[in-house]
């Protein structure tokens, strides 16, 4: 095994480690730094020496000095191994090394059918006896580690009968139609792997209490007569121990299985397979009704299962008395009508490949990637199909673009990302492999340094290789994206560890040499306010078939109505902008329409003067009204839209910067802003923060108790109210917000019961999209709140279990740099273990499969987000710290008991 030795440290409480090389080098090995490149692999190494150390031979002689270890364990009659951790897939790689002959490569592609579940140190190591380890110096800080021990199970081919048998019972097994009988034998076969099994007996006797088909019945006791055998051949006890713990660990192996291509079963499907008649009925026959339901034909259905069941000795009539007892279905053909009847329409990509394009428009994609869990989603927006190869392209809502091709159902993902500037460079998002775009961020009326354009980044090094940095400031280089020519250089300025002032300079080229020239300073917020970055990432999704396809790739018809509805919003806010640009730039026209505002007590402006004067701007306004009707389901008159853009390029044509574009509206609800502090003062506040759909309304209704239903608003928003009764109206605030309501940009504050003293607050969505008048309205909120709280009790970041899995979680580490400069006295990032009243609070998790929760529970895939993107791992060190210090929550809105829990922690 070829590692970094920083791994060999005992990092971890739980494990120490033999350095082969001696005394001297394992005293070196402490000193060396304890950055790792991958928690995973100090775990790995860790479960290894651990399971070598608990063993009784190892002892105190064994120590050296401090906390490094010795392992002089021998090997039995074992093969030496060789184990390779592969960085770049995560997979692990094994080498067994026979006593003559060639190696024998253990890896997942090269494995036997039967064996392909070696994916992890732990099993592997499940197979070996008198383990020992060894550890050998290659070259500077890599080592090699060799495992010697006795093979179990698994890779020995010592009895070819039992091996064939074992190999038939699985592909019976993972054959199997009928889903309920295949769990509850995977189950079986767990707890089987964890008991005492006789080698006399075998493991059918376990089988009794299951309903079994007599096909799966054969192949079971075929398996169980090699068992037997194998075991009848050994007369030594140990050899018979040994024989035991291979069949416990196939048997372990087999219960793990995942079969591709799982289908979900629906209400009456599920009575039906849970039927002893159908139960007993073999594979064959139950593949045979599978195939009746997916052609939707009722009547060939019920002649299919009345023929069987008849064949089988159950009368119609039998079968009808028993379901009228024990469901709500009166007979059989009943139940089997309803198992067509309520049918899911297929939502695997190749069952709707043929669909015509605006098929897929407005319907939800989710894509999985198999190799890494990471899930992609998005409402589509627009779906073409490719008249060359016969592709789809998929317009999601967030503009990104996925691409897969026909029978191979290769997958490119094309994403364009949207960052402030010094955001994206600060968070490492922009790196030199690619370009990007700079954009303004509004209009700027005076003279700018760094002008809009394609560029890419470089972090200039010194000669010694290190980056171009001290600790007062850091250099960053812009280029021209096509000619490469260097055209800006940015110096942050650092004051306590985070940066106070960038300053950019221009370079001009002028005979070899770069000078620099134009100098100007901006505070971070200043730099974030007036730019915005644009980059196209690509990336390629391997591991999806013609096999998986179907599971890996979903159309579910489940619109994300939020999403989508501040996606038009969005869209629609860009094209009033555009026309207000216009206008700004039409002075006369603007005049006119100006004097005709005024002449109405700015109240309206006649809409014929506007039609007389500019048709296509007229047309163009009524478009986007309807569009309001048409997307929103709101009533925006064109009227009204025209009174506005009139209003707001007045301002434009006076003022020169964008913030104050809406000054009478920001000051018309600065009052009520200054309304909902009062709520707050001298309270403990506990403040819940989070992103557009990340859940805060239904966490912190989950938290308050309050009985709470789901209606939907006159835009069609799903929202949470309290319980509508006089002490609710009362006691709590509105909970939730459709998009578009004011209130959606003060802290919505809500009282505890039982408690005068304390307070929930829910904090308006950061970086409002509806425009700067907003988000400073939604600043200054959430400034004036912590001003006037008695104390900030605790924090609590609410955020979408999917934020861990889209985007490499982009969303989180802007969440956490915002709540960064919103708390700076309360939240530092820079330091994990300053932040004891910080919580994460993660939710949506029944909306993932549980493998993935798991992940997340277990701290899997924060290690896995802290290896890939290590430029922020600041960010992952400290949700990985709140997660050792039980900071880290997952809601289960039905479990009382672990909210009483969670507000215990708080």
């Amino acid at each position: 095994m070829t590692i970094n030795q920083n791994y060999l440290i005992g990092q971890n409480d739980f494990y120490h480690t033999y350095v082969g090389v001696g005394k001297k080098q394992a005293r070196k090995n402490a000193l060396k730094t304890h950055s790792a490149l991958g928690y995973e692999k100090v775990d790995l190494v860790g479960k290894l020496a651990k399971s070598s150390l608990d063993t009784s031979n190892a002892g105190r002689q064994n120590k050296i000095k401090g906390e490094i270890y010795v392992q002089r364990l021998k090997a039995t009659n074992g093969q030496r191994v060789e184990f390779t951790y592969r960085v770049k897939k995560n997979i692990v790689m094994a080498c067994i090394l026979p006593i003559k002959g060639e190696p024998i490569y253990i890896y997942p592609e090269n494995l036997p059918k039967e064996l392909k579940i070696i994916k992890s140190a732990e099993t592997f190591f499940s197979f070996i006896k008198n383990l020992s380890i060894r550890i050998a110096a290659l070259s500077k800080d890599e080592y090699k580690l060799s495992v010697s021990g006795k093979l179990l199970g698994g890779m020995l081919d010592d009895y070819d009968p039992y091996q064939e048998a074992l190999k038939n019972f699985k592909t019976h097994l993972l054959d199997l139609a009928n889903p309920l009988l295949l769990k509850d034998i995977m189950d079986k076969l767990t707890q089987i792997s964890q008991d005492v099994i006789d080698s006399n007996e075998g493991i059918q006797n376990h089988f009794s209490d299951l309903l079994l088909p007599h096909d799966t019945l054969v192949c079971l006791q075929e398996y169980n007569t090699q068992i037997i055998k194998w075991s009848a051949s050994k007369l030594d006890e140990k050899e018979l121990d040994v024989i035991v713990q291979h069949v416990r660990n196939d048997l372990s192996q087999l219960a793990n299985q995942i079969r591709e291509g799982e289908y979900t079963l629906w209400e009456p499907l599920n009575v039906l397979f849970k039927l002893p008649e159908i139960r007993i009925l073999p594979n064959d026959n139950v593949k045979n009704i599978i195939q009746c339901i997916n052609q939707r034909n009722v009547e060939r259905l019920r002649n299919c299962v009345l023929s069987m069941l008849k064949s089988n000795g159950v009368s119609e009539s039998s079968i009808n008395e028993k379901l009228r007892k024990e469901t709500i279905y009166t007979n059989i053909k009943m139940l089997l009508g309803q198992v067509i009847e309520k049918k899911p329409p297929p939502e695997g990509i190749v069952a709707n490949w043929d669909q015509r394009s605006d098929f897929f428009v407005n319907k939800t994609l989710n894509l999985t990637n198999p190799e890494t869990g990471e899930l992609y989603t998005g409402s589509i927006v627009k779906c073409l199909r490719k008249e060359t190869d016969n592709s789809l392209i998929f317009y999601l809502q967030n503009q990104s673009e996925i691409h897969i091709v026909p029978n191979t159902y290769k997958v490119k993902i094309i994403e364009n990302h949207h960052h402030k500037l010094w955001l994206a460079i600060h968070n490492n998002l922009l790196t030199s492999q690619g370009t990007f775009k700079v954009e303004l961020a509004q209009e700027q009326q005076e003279k700018i340094n760094l002008q809009p354009g394609v560029y890419s980044i470089s972090f200039p090094e010194h000669s010694n290789g290190s980056t171009s940095s001290s600790t007062s400031s850091t250099r960053i280089e812009l280029s021209d994206g096509e000619t490469q020519q260097k055209k800006y250089v940015l110096t942050a300025y650092y004051e306590k560890d985070s940066v106070s002032k960038i300053e950019i300079q221009e370079l001009k080229r002028r005979k070899r040499k770069y000078i620099k020239s134009n100098a100007s300073t901006y505070t971070p917020s200043e730099l974030n306010g007036m730019y915005t970055v644009r980059r196209r990432v690509q990336k390629t999704i391997s591991g999806i078939n013609s096999v998986n396809a179907d599971k890996q790739i979903l159309i579910k018809d489940e619109k994300d109505e939020n999403t989508l509805k501040l996606f038009h919003l969005n869209q629609l806010k860009e094209q009033i902008d555009a026309l207000r640009i216009e206008l700004v730039q039409q002075s006369g026209l603007l005049e006119l329409l100006i004097d005709n505002l005024v002449s109405h007590q700015l109240t309206k402006v006649d809409w014929e003067l506007l039609t007389s004067q500019e048709q296509d701007l007229a047309e163009r306004l009524t478009s986007i009204s309807e569009k309001y009707f048409q997307r929103l389901k709101i009533a925006y008159p064109k009227e009204d839209i025209l009174k506005e853009l009139v209003k707001e390029a007045n301002y434009a044509s006076f003022i020169g910067k964008e913030e104050s574009l809406k000054v009478s509206k920001t000051l018309e609800l600065l009052p009520e802003a200054y309304q909902h502090i009062e709520k707050i003062k001298n309270k403990d506040v506990i403040f819940f923060v989070g992103n557009t759909g990340s859940g805060k309304s239904t966490a912190i209704s989950y938290f308050l108790g309050v009985a709470s239903k789901s209606f939907s608003s006159d835009a069609d928003n799903e929202v949470v109210r309290a319980k509508e009764n006089e002490e609710a109206e009362e006691t709590y605030s509105t909970l939730g917000h459709a998009s578009g309501e004011p209130e959606a940009l003060y802290n919505q504050v809500y009282a505890v019961p039982d408690s005068s003293s304390l307070v929930l607050a829910d904090c308006p969505r950061f970086n409002d999209t509806r425009g700067e008048d907003y988000e400073i309205l939604a600043n200054l909120s959430i400034d004036l709140a912590v001003q006037e709280a008695k104390q900030i009790k605790a924090i609590v970041l609410v955020v979408s279990i999917h934020a861990f899995l889209v985007d490499r979680a982009n969303a989180i580490i802007d969440l956490i740099h915002t709540v960064k400069e919103r708390f700076p006295g309360f939240f530092n990032p820079d330091k994990p273990q300053d932040n004891p009243g910080v919580y994460l609070l993660i939710t949506k998790q029944k909306q993932v499969a549980p493998e993935m929760v798991d992940k997340l529970k277990d701290g899997t895939r924060i290690k896995e987000l802290l290896e890939g993107t290590p430029m922020r791992g600041n960010i992952w060190e400290v949700i990985n710290h709140m997660q050792e210090n039980s900071q880290v929550d997952f809601i289960d809105i039905d479990d009382v008991c672990e909210t009483k829990k969670i507000i215990g922690k708080i």
